[in-house]
């Protein structure tokens, strides 16, 4: 929690950029750094 983190996608589409906010059995929850609006949430499916 509070790491930042980047999760890598396929080349023809970007992957994830943010500060890790949650992590549970289902998701872990990033702060998006590259969203327009600040505080902007990801989800990205644990599994």
């Amino acid at each position: 929690m509070g790491d930042h983190i980047e999760v890598l996608d396929t080349a023809e589409k970007p992957g994830a950029l943010g500060r890790v906010i949650d992590i549970n059995l289902l998701y872990t929850t990033l702060e998006d750094a590259t969203a327009a609006e600040p505080g902007t949430m990801i989800q990205i499916p644990t599994r």
